[in-house]
């Protein structure tokens, strides 16, 4: 899958994917407002292993 990363100022505000925009969203819409970080981002200091396997439905 891919994502288009919203950063401002150096800080990740929004994960854009594919389902966000599949009903074409109107351009003036600012991409920030379309994606969400909720359940797409996780913590600098995460396990990779845990994270991984929770992205792998292997929990």
């Amino acid at each position: 899958m891919h994502a288009v990363l919203v950063v401002d100022n150096g800080k990740l505000v929004a994960v854009v994917q594919r389902p966000d925009v599949a009903g074409g969203p109107p351009d003036h819409v600012p991409a920030r407002q379309i994606g969400r970080s909720q359940e797409r981002v996780t913590s600098a200091h995460a396990d990779l292993g845990s994270v991984w396997r929770a992205m792998r439905g292997l929990r």
